[in-house]
């Protein structure tokens, strides 16, 4: 089945025009115009685990939700076949402090904390695959998951 007609599936609204954007890490990103006016990041990885995109969407719904820094709001997610939807950002241009104001926002991001560094559910993260297993202690979790 075709991407487009799985989104409007997955969307419950039609796809106009879909084009093809970086982004994607190492799945396929488009920009996708949906017959409903709104416009959204889609991508896909035919060959990813299920979880592959649920996690991800997760992973971005947790970031969301501290509030700290801008994230895309999460609007579809597929596990088979693996697809995420997310709103659409426009590309903005710099302006004077813009790097003073994402470094601001990703220092109350890790402000925020976790409760515990790595994932209860133990899912990779990212195109990598490294481990994840819970630890509380930074350097055995680095030791352990990351080196």
């Amino acid at each position: 089945m075709a991407l487009s007609t799985q989104l409007a599936k997955l969307l419950d609204v039609d796809v106009v025009h879909m084009s093809s954007v970086q982004g994607g890490d190492v799945a396929v990103a488009y920009r996708v115009e949906l017959a409903d006016g709104r416009v959204v990041f889609a991508k896909t990885k035919p060959d990813a685990h299920p979880e592959f995109v649920p996690t991800e969407a997760a992973g971005l719904a947790w970031l969301r939700e501290a509030g700290a820094v801008s994230v895309p709001e999460v609007i579809a997610v597929s596990g088979d076949p693996p697809i995420l939807v997310i709103e659409w950002i426009e590309t903005g241009h710099p302006v004077s402090d813009t790097e003073t104001s994402l470094g601001r926002s990703l220092a109350a991001l890790h402000g925020t904390g976790a409760y515990r560094l790595g994932r209860e559910d133990r899912r990779t993260t990212g195109s990598r695959g490294l481990p994840n297993e819970p630890n509380d202690d930074w350097g055995l979790f680095y030791a352990e998951n990351r080196l």
